[in-house]
């Protein structure tokens, strides 16, 4: 089933400008912020919401390695939640 093609305004995940319901589909920002789709995120983008999370992912990627140097194990998804929380500066509460 095709769908219709639909822009909208003020939803792209890190400019919050105008995206297309296919970018949206895919997980893509905007084109402005990913002119191609192939690129890595990550990689690419080097400021806005995406990038906030991108770097949260590789704190999160570093405290498990040095976790798992330190401790010789990998964390549980409860600590990797956790550790995740901090970085996000969320309550615990």
């Amino acid at each position: 089933m095709n769908t219709i093609p639909s822009i909208f305004e003020k939803l792209c995940p890190n400019c919050y400008g105008e995206i297309s319901s296919y970018r949206l589909e895919k997980g893509l920002p905007c084109e402005k912020c990913l002119p191609d789709e192939n690129l890595e995120v990550c990689q690419y983008i080097k400021e806005g919401g995406i990038r906030e999370l991108c770097d949260i992912k590789q704190e999160l990627k570093e405290w498990q390695e040095h976790f798992e140097r330190h401790i010789n194990s990998l964390p549980w998804s409860l600590q990797n939640t956790w550790a995740e929380r901090v970085f996000l500066k969320h309550s615990f509460v």
